[in-house]
């Protein structure tokens, strides 16, 4: 069975692609809810080994709570390199890590327009973006405000404010440089160029097969 880690920059769409993986291939999806007050929202920073422990422990949970040798989609996670030794330190399993990008300029405006379904962790985003090669079509709701799945309202998310996102990226930056030279020099990685937003989602299907077939995981 897959067991896929879904890394990249913040609001690249890995809530989005992580759904709709776990609809393909019929797989758990496990995602941090926001919501738990035990970890910070900061938790992409490094210098705070309890936070990391803590982050690292959620994880693990939900994996020990599936049925024995049960794949799993996980989604923004790891986030920083002593999350990853945290990993190996509690065998937490992966086959695949796939680093979803996009610049920065893309992603700014991304988080200007999107509004989220906390209960059941659905992005929504009004706006279209046409940017060079990246060329998004708008995700809007059904109706207004509304998730399309269980009707509750939707949300912005403080952190997606200017000065956020552009602290939320930095930070993806500098932490993620760490966690690429590690994951590059492992035959279980690879980079997805987010161009099309979710019309990029067959190629991305294509491209985690090939991985697969080449290693006849």
């Amino acid at each position: 069975m897959k067991k896929l880690l879904l890394i990249g920059a913040p609001c690249v769409g890995k809530t989005t692609f992580s759904n709709l993986l776990s609809i393909h291939y019929n797989l758990p999806l496990i995602y941090y809810k926001a919501k738990n007050p035990s970890l910070s929202s900061s938790r992409n920073k490094r210098g705070n080994p309890n936070r990391d422990s803590a982050y690292c422990n959620y994880f693990k949970q939900a994996i020990l709570e599936l049925p024995l040798d049960s794949g799993y989609i996980i989604a923004g996670f790891p986030r920083n390199i002593e999350q990853v030794m945290l990993m190996h330190i509690e065998n937490l399993q992966y086959d695949l890590v796939i680093d979803l990008f996009q610049p920065e300029n893309v992603v700014i405006l991304k988080a200007k327009y999107r509004e989220i379904c906390i209960p059941c962790n659905t992005s929504y985003n009004s706006q279209e973006i046409s940017i060079g090669e990246y060329q998004l079509k708008s995700l809007a709701p059904k109706a207004i405000g509304k998730c399309d799945h269980c009707e509750k309202d939707l949300v912005k998310r403080p952190d997606d404010e200017f000065s956020h996102i552009k602290r939320r990226y930095f930070d993806y930056i500098v932490n993620y440089e760490d966690l690429r030279k590690y994951f590059e020099k492992k035959d279980k990685y690879f980079i997805f160029n987010v161009t099309k937003g979710v019309e990029d989602f067959s190629r991305l299907v294509g491209e985690i097969e090939s991985f697969y077939a080449k290693n006849k995981r």
